[in-house]
């Protein structure tokens, strides 16, 4: 039998008018005249290393090939935008003149209050796997080349394969505003907030409270 690894076809760039990446997945495949012929393959005696085509004693032997992940930097311009109205176009001249930020392109935006100190998944909507998405937090990119999984053990953000953004004990440092990229577009914001739970005092019909009583009681009986 051999092994190989087989690539698709690079995504789309994620992101448009800034730097973004694109990205390709090597997934194991197996050739082997001792294929099962009970389940059928695409190529003959070829199958991915994960199917139960394969035989037990060379599962094994597949999975210490893992998928591979390629990443490449990418620059897309973005699609021309509808000319504004005359009159919005004039307000939106005079607010940059004054000095503030020129209006950007709106998306649909959740708000999250989350606690302190919990695990949180954000997803993309209308995300799957195959898709090309990437993540910001306010201006800051969040590309795959730092933040893919298992980049380091010790990552508290980080992106599956998914493409859901992880963020492990939240911090109050991790507020802002999270952007989604879909296809070289971005679709939607989400608005994180973090506070801190309150401690919940303990009533005298708590579970853990009578328990604790019946134990101080054992305690002193036996005293």
């Amino acid at each position: 039998f051999s092994l190989f690894t087989t690539f698709w076809d690079w995504t789309e760039c994620d992101r448009c008018g800034v730097r973004g990446e694109q990205r390709r997945i090597g997934l194991c495949y197996v050739q082997s005249n001792w294929l099962n012929p009970r389940y059928r393959t695409t190529l003959p005696n070829v199958t991915s290393c994960g199917s139960r085509a394969v035989p037990a004693r060379l599962q094994q032997v597949g999975h210490l090939r893992q998928p591979e992940v390629a990443i490449r930097s990418c620059l897309t311009p973005c699609p021309k935008q509808e000319v504004p109205e005359e009159g919005v176009q004039t307000i939106s001249s005079v607010i940059t003149k004054l000095g503030e930020k020129p209006w950007l392109p709106h998306v649909p935006t959740q708000f999250h209050r989350h606690p302190a100190g919990t695990d949180l998944v954000i997803s993309c909507p209308g995300a799957r796997p195959e898709h090309a998405v990437a993540w910001d937090k306010g201006s800051t990119r969040l590309y795959r080349t730092r933040y893919l999984v298992n980049v380091n053990k010790t990552m508290r953000v980080f992106i599956d394969h998914g493409n859901h953004l992880h963020i492990r004990r939240v911090r109050l440092s991790d507020r802002g505003t999270y952007f989604c990229w879909r296809e070289g577009r971005r679709v939607a914001a989400f608005r994180l907030s973090v506070f801190f739970q309150p401690r919940r005092w303990r009533r005298l019909s708590d579970p853990e409270t009578i328990f604790a009583i019946k134990g101080i009681g054992i305690i002193y009986a036996a005293v």
